[in-house]
């Protein structure tokens, strides 16, 4: 162009080394770097220092971090790794003592990356764990001299930042723990002179952690202080049975009113090994009363004087329940059945001496897993690419059983084909054997990760040997971008399979070969042995062997004459014992439905009555706080409830009661 301007133009270049992988680690593994190489791979070795904090890492094919504690990666160097997953590469996570939860990486960009869970501690599953918190007036200001004067107090409130106002700091403290308790039952009770259920009991999860914040929040402060409701209150809620082990962390800043009647409740709970530990907030908590309370229950007791330190002080006391993430003692591994990943064999599995103990996530694949059902090999996508966390060692430590064994070679030759990044390719085939069914997977990503609906997707499969069997796959469309044909093979040995995508019918197809096999199973053991015997009899025995098409009326025929019952006789016979039965039933039906319409009668009895017992003592506690309009509305219910329920004198009762103390 004679224009020169118009002869310029900007183009991005992205210089890609095929088949490079970046391995992130304080010092070199021999053992991990020669499975690289092995596998087809180069490698390049960089430790924590050499990265650079605009490091994209799009040059490489994947990424390993080995082994390296989280502040040693600045959050940059770690979204810019979670980002070249996202859009198309590869990370894998080798654990140790300093990976993982135990290596700081809770709610992280590469946590986010990764298929499992980090938590900072070792929660196990069958564990409860009950918070009850202080509400009384006292918590509404650090000194007594602010919150036992109303006008100090509420100048106080109006001008204090939120940090510096005890129930605040003790609400906040224990949303953000609660937050690390994935996986694990929790629930929150609140207490002044009674105790309130802030929070029903449940297994925290992202989905419902807005419960717990809702709950939480709710809680004002208030009225005196004491500890038997609280206790009696928090061991109600637990189902019996249900957990393995239940601690209850107990927070106040006061001296409880109640103190003659709590050792009888510590003593319940001790034989119950439900552990209280205590947690003595502010110059004014009663120090010896909830030293006491924890050594009766095999408790710890810790103390926080300042609400600055309470945050922390939760923190020690939830680890001392659960202990650091790691898992370091024999511990046998195991395949997780109908894993799709790779064939699980052999069939046994080596040991582990450690690991670091991770929850997976929702759409997380794990293949190997700990015998208590933790995992050791988890992989996903994650975005345009794949991320796999091996939550053992890689340098023998605590592997020594795997790092010599076929085994490892297997599942990391897989993952590493996994991770591998491509050059951007929209079509992933997925073929899957499960006996004699093949079950093909074409998935279908644009470059931005959005599904590609609109194929027209073609398939079949031949026998290697000899060519003999040919098949035609049909695919449908499931949805999510995935496109699915499923058949079954009659014979046993290597299978080629040809698969063709098309944007239309007139387009030129992407073609794809791969291979799979398929092996003896019991839907094809017997198929020689049948078709041998088949064989033999029609030689042997000619003229008594049925084939498909026999032509079976000349039998039938043969033996007409033969026919002389009347089915008439029969069947006057069974029409009148059919009668009968249809009579009986239709009598027993009606005594069900009367026995079933008295039992729903007592069931809507017993429902009354306990929703009309929990009104009364809803109405109980509003009037206690002064909240005489809310008390007003709870009578009025209970005395509806029980006037439901046919209890004529306890609805008087209630009644009398609602006019002689609100009325």
């Amino acid at each position: 162009d004679e224009t020169s301007i118009n002869s310029l133009f900007e183009h991005r270049v992205q210089i890609y080394q095929p088949k490079t992988a970046l391995i992130i680690s304080e010092k070199s593994n021999t053992a991990l770097q020669n499975l690289i190489e092995d596998m087809g791979f180069k490698f390049e070795f960089r430790t924590p220092d050499d990265l650079r904090g605009s490091e994209d890492f799009s040059s490489y094919s994947f990424a390993l971090i080995d082994n390296v504690e989280a502040k040693r990666l600045s959050t940059k160097i770690q979204s810019n790794l979670s980002r070249f997953v996202f859009e198309g590469g590869g990370l894998g996570m080798l654990g140790g003592t300093n990976s993982f939860g135990l290596g700081g990486y809770y709610d992280s960009p590469i946590e986010k990356a990764l298929p499992v869970y980090m938590p900072p501690r070792s929660y196990r599953k069958s564990i409860a764990v009950i918070f009850i918190i202080d509400s009384s007036g006292s918590m509404l200001a650090g000194s007594k001299n602010v919150w036992n004067n109303p006008q100090e107090l509420r100048r106080f409130l109006q001008t204090a930042e939120p940090s510096q106002i005890p129930i605040w700091v003790a609400k906040n403290s224990a949303k953000q723990i609660i937050k690390e308790m994935r996986g694990i039952d929790v629930g929150v009770v609140d207490f002044d002179t009674s105790a309130s259920l802030a929070v029903p009991i449940q297994k925290v999860t992202d989905t419902n952690m807005q419960w717990f914040v809702q709950g939480i929040d709710s809680i004002r402060a208030g009225g005196g202080t004491k500890f038997y409701p609280a206790l009696k209150g928090a061991s109600t809620i637990l189902a019996n049975g249900r957990y393995s082990r239940v601690d209850f962390l107990f927070l106040s800043d006061g001296s409880p009113s109640d103190w003659d009647d709590v050792p009888s409740i510590l003593s319940q709970l001790k034989k119950d090994s439900i552990r209280v530990s205590t947690i003595a907030f502010g110059e004014e908590a009663n120090r010896t009363n909830l030293m006491e309370m924890a050594q009766i229950t095999g408790g710890k007791f810790f103390s926080s004087r300042d609400v600055s330190s309470l945050a922390k002080i939760f923190e020690k006391a939830v680890e001392q329940v659960f202990g650091p993430p790691v898992i370091q003692k024999q511990m046998g591994t195991k395949w997780i059945p109908n894993q799709r990943f790779i064939n699980p064999n052999p069939k046994s599995l080596p040991g582990l001496s450690g690991y670091v103990a991770t929850s997976p996530k929702e759409r997380g694949q794990i293949i190997v897993a700990s015998e208590i059902g933790d995992p050791v090999f988890a992989i996903w996508n994650f975005g345009l690419g794949h991320s796999f966390a091996w939550t053992t060692d890689f340098s023998g430590v605590w592997s020594s059983e795997w790092v010599n064994h076929s085994v490892l070679r297997k599942i990391m030759s897989r993952a590493f084909q996994k991770l591998a990044k491509k050059q951007w390719d929209p079509y992933e085939t997925d073929v899957h054997v499960k006996g004699n069914q093949v079950t093909v997977t074409i998935l279908a990503l644009d470059d931005q990760g959005n599904s590609i609906s609109n194929l027209n997707v073609t398939g079949k499969f031949s026998r290697i040997e000899d060519n003999s069997l040919r098949k035609p796959l049909f695919f449908k469309y499931k949805g999510d971008g995935q496109y699915i044909a499923q058949s079954i093979v009659s014979k046993i040995g290597k299978y080629e399979l040809l698969t063709k995508v098309e944007r239309t019918k007139k387009s030129v197809g992407i073609e794809e070969k791969s291979k799979f096999s398929i092996r003896q199973s019991l839907e094809l053991g017997f198929q020689d042995f049948n078709q041998n015997f088949v064989r033999l009899l029609r030689n042997r025995n000619k003229d008594r062997l049925l084939s498909i098409d026999y032509n079976l009326g000349s039998i039938f025929n043969k033996y007409d004459e033969r026919q002389k019952v009347k089915i008439v006789s029969f069947s006057v016979f069974f029409l009148g014992i059919a009668i009968f039965l249809l009579c009986v039933e239709v009598l027993f039906r009606r005594f069900r439905i009367l026995e079933e319409l008295q039992e729903e009668t007592k069931d809507e009895k017993v429902k009354f009555e306990r929703m009309a017992l929990h009104s009364l003592k809803l109405a109980r506690s509003a009037l206690s706080k002064g909240e005489n309009s809310s008390a007003e509305g709870f009578y009025l219910a209970a005395h509806r409830y029980l006037k439901q329920a046919g209890y004529e004198t306890r609805s008087r009762a209630v009644w009398e009661e609602y006019r002689a103390k609100v009325k």
